[in-house]
This record gives structure tokens, C-alpha cells and sequence, in this order.
């Protein structure tokens, strides 16, 4: 089970956000893009921010939120940090390797 959202920006798409519920009630694991042409303005940053937002006021009981990221994008890598995501070891946050990560992408943990 996931949850997708869609960002605009002046009524045409440039990015989502999606979070898949995770093996028990308080965990999920994040995912985003931005597209290309949006890129560098912070639009990510505040796209994944108001969803992490939005989710603490509807699903208050989730608290514990991963993602993972190639470990040659440094900018997503800042975007998570910046909001409010920590560096994690992978086999901390029980990450399999899925698509294109083959467990060599680096994790990060979201908690309140």
C-alpha cells in the first residue's frame, strides 16, 4: 500500500512524492522526483517537506520514515538532510536491494 502526490507548479505537474507503508503501522519509506527542467530551484526540497508535513497531521503514527539514494546524487542526498533526514547504515533500517539499487545506495532515516 502507497500513497502518491502529485506537485504542480501553476497547474502543471514537475515532481511527486510517494511513500510505501512499511511492514508494521509506523514505517514507510519515501520516494521522489523532480523533473529536470525544475531541478536546482528548491522545489524539492519544499514538495517533500509539505508531504512529510502532511503526513504527520493525517498519520500521526507514522514516525519512522526511510529512504534511499543513489550514492552519486549529492542533491537529494542535501534535500533529505535539509529536511530533517539523517545518513543511516542500510542494514540498520533493514533496506533490501530493489531496482536499481543493488544495495550499494546510501539510506537515511526520518524520525519524530
Amino acid at each position: 500500500h502507497h500513497k502518491v502526490r502529485v506537485a504542480t507548479l501553476g497547474g502543471l505537474p514537475v515532481g511527486q512524492v510517494r511513500l510505501e507503508y512499511g511492514a508494521t503501522p509506523e514505517t514507510g519509506e519515501v520516494s521522489y522526483w523532480i523533473g529536470a527542467a525544475h531541478r536546482g530551484k528548491g522545489l524539492g526540497r519544499q514538495m517533500v517537506q509539505r508531504f512529510l508535513d502532511r503526513l504527520a497531521v493525517r498519520k500521526p503514527h507514522v514516525t519512522r520514515i526511510t529512504a534511499r539514494v543513489h550514492p552519486e546524487n549529492h542533491a537529494s542526498q542535501r534535500l533529505l538532510l535539509a529536511c530533517g533526514f539523517q545518513a543511516c547504515d542500510r542494514s540498520a533500517l533493514g533496506l533490501a536491494p530493489r531496482g536499481r539499487d543493488r544495495g550499494d545506495w546510501q539510506g537515511f532515516v526520518f524520525t519524530r
